[in-house]
């Protein structure tokens, strides 16, 4: 028990958790440390380090030692395990394949030399993680943002803030956290096991910080964040995105959020919603019907991300519209949506449009952006009623 004391104390001194701990066990010894890295007195719950692919196995319990005894000279494999889920084993800082060699010193199995008159020590260090995903969307348009970086930030125990941007957190080889095409956190999103703040940000837009967006997480927790929107720059406060209009536009542009540069029929802020171009006339939301049979089929053309209803109106004068069908949030590489009314006892089947609903506005009637209110025709209308969109 004396020697055991003293591999602890070495132990709780390394900064890699790596130990020398004095010779004088019997020959033929292997002695694994097996350790939770946020107790270095304690296993992980519910590990066994297996020897030679399984000819011998001891549980660990509550002792962070495990001695195989009594080994011929040469070479073993040990595996250290743990069923309980949210601990990994510490992964090599210059080495991404290091865990899979077994003859690496981060590897898990290992090969461990046994020599005559010797016993040899081996570290298996564990990390309690958990995990965190979410979304990251435009605000104003609900478009996926790409590319996105993510940070998490914490308390260290001198009261210093300690940010988590990649894993494993040291690595050379581990990339920072951006979001992907999607607009998802990347799989690798793993942290250990701690509360934290999060800051998202991506050029265009205003720096998104929550504070304790984290808390009381324990080990194997898959933490959900849902949709993180980030609010675009709009230093002109014309609620279009300055980056939008400097794409179309140009650089230091301020276009009128109402002005339909292309004569297409639909007005800047109107082409901003929909993901349309605002300098080509054929690029715009625009309805079409077809009538088939004893249905009505109305079929229009989408952009990515964007989030489509249908709308009817017993009377096209009161501007009182009632969703009827959707939302249908249009995928990448999606080019039309097609809905099919067979209602035709409602009283308004005559009367329909298309709405793209931005995350701003919550209300039932989403009358921001509209075409056509088939069957009569025409290139669009200011679904703003000629002023600023409705304030949630």
């Amino acid at each position: 028990m004396r020697v055991t004391r003293l591999a602890v104390q070495i132990i709780i001194f390394s900064a890699m958790g790596f130990f020398y701990p004095p010779q004088g066990f019997a020959v033929g010894h292997i002695v694994v440390y097996a350790a939770d890295s946020s107790s270095a007195n304690e296993p992980p719950p519910n590990t066994t380090a297996i020897l030679n692919a399984g000819a011998s196995s001891q549980s660990a319990g509550t002792n962070q030692w495990i001695n195989f005894s009594d080994l011929t000279v040469g070479i073993h494999t040990v595996e250290v395990v743990t069923a309980e889920s949210g601990y990994l084993i510490r992964q090599s800082p210059t080495d991404p394949d290091a865990v899979n060699d077994p003859d690496s010193a981060y590897g898990n199995p290992r090969h461990i030399e046994v020599n005559e008159g010797g016993s040899s020590y081996q570290n298996f260090l564990f990390d309690p993680m958990i995990t965190a995903s979410a979304v990251v969307r435009d605000l104003w348009t609900e478009e996926r943002l790409e590319g996105a970086t993510i940070k998490f930030m914490y308390k260290g125990s001198s009261g210093n803030t300690i940010t988590k941007s990649k894993y494993p957190p040291t690595a050379t080889y581990a990339s920072n956290w951006v979001s992907n095409t999607e607009g998802e956190f990347p799989d690798d999103t793993i942290l250990y096991v701690h509360d934290y703040d999060m800051e998202i940000a991506r050029a265009g837009y205003e720096t998104y910080v929550e504070s304790n967006i984290i808390v009381n997480a324990t080990a194997g927790d898959a933490i959900d964040l849902g949709i993180i929107y980030l609010q675009p720059v709009d230093a002109n406060t014309n609620q279009i995105a300055d980056a939008w209009e400097t794409s179309f536009f140009g650089s230091g542009s301020n276009v009128a959020a109402l002005a339909d540069a292309d004569g297409d029929g639909m007005g800047n802020r109107n082409e901003y919603v929909a993901g349309t171009d605002p300098t080509d006339g054929y690029s715009h939301l625009w309805l079409e019907s077809i009538v088939e049979s004893n249905n009505y089929y109305l079929a229009w053309y989408t952009e990515p991300d964007r989030t489509y209803t249908i709308n009817g109106t017993t009377n096209l004068m009161s501007d009182t519209w009632v969703q009827v069908a959707g939302p249908w949030e249009a995928t990448n590489g999606q080019i039309e949506i097609v809905w099919a009314e067979t209602n035709h006892h409602l009283s308004w089947h005559n009367n329909y449009r298309v709405e793209i609903v931005p995350s701003w506005w919550t209300g039932t009637n989403h009358v921001l952006v509209r075409t056509n209110d088939w069957p009569t025709g025409g290139g669009g209308t200011n679904g703003w009623g000629g002023g600023l969109p409705p304030t949630p």
